[in-house]
């Protein structure tokens, strides 16, 4: 899920920056996961089977204890296709936040001090922020860019700062004025310049990729 999306990113990372192979692409939005991509190729994702896996998004849960199904249905009577409403439907944000599924409303709210809206938005970027951690030991430090794509990741500017926060250790340096300016290209470097890892947002075009694949497919470029 989102893999053309990645595919996509990936492909304008290593356009315009050769020497960078490896990268963790954060692809935000309703629908949230994150991809450790190694040499060009996909490494991890956050996703398991299903969607619901991983990242905390606008009604998913994201990562839970296996045993709150168990609990669900012995204490609270709940039914399995009432446990995967719950989770699926009724979890992420708006579970969280009791407001909204958007992230913009969401901001909103937390911005206005509702306490549920900032508790959203704490859990929504310390996921990242943990997904971030475990990527970058996956490539052994080897990590070129961190980029920030979809409707989320490129429009939130806030949530970028939160996410790169206190991570200067590790080569991530955010420039703020950069990440707080707006950009029409398909990619716009928010890093600093003492920034060892680039620090990407990304237009994605999920449309055009798969126009592009189903054409190579049919042949159409021969």
């Amino acid at each position: 899920f989102h893999g053309t999306s990645y595919a996509y990113v990936s492909q304008q990372v290593i356009k315009s920056y050769p020497n960078i192979r490896s990268m963790i692409i954060c692809h935000l939005g309703n629908g949230a996961s994150m991809c450790c991509i190694k040499d060009g190729k996909c490494l991890d994702t956050t996703m398991g089977l299903t969607p619901l896996d991983g990242l905390m998004m606008g009604t998913r849960s994201g990562d839970i204890d296996a045993g709150l199904h168990i609990f669900l249905h012995r204490e609270l009577g709940k039914s399995p296709a009432e446990i995967d409403t719950i989770l699926n439907k009724q979890s992420g944000l708006i579970g969280l936040s009791g407001i909204s599924s958007d992230m913009r409303e969401v901001l909103a709210a937390a911005e206005s001090g509702n306490a549920r809206a900032i508790l959203a938005r704490k859990v929504y970027i310390e996921r990242i922020r943990k997904y971030l951690g475990a990527y970058l030991i996956k490539l052994r430090g080897k990590c070129g860019a961190i980029v920030f794509t979809a409707g989320v990741g490129e429009n939130d500017s806030d949530l970028r700062a939160q996410v790169c926060s206190g991570l200067e250790t590790f080569g991530i340096s955010l420039d703020s004025s950069r990440n707080y300016a707006k950009s029409d290209s398909i990619l716009h470097d928010i890093g600093s310049a003492t920034s060892v890892l680039k620090i990407l947002v990304a237009a994605t075009n999920e449309e055009q990729a798969i126009a592009l694949h189903s054409a190579s497919l049919a042949n159409l470029f021969l």
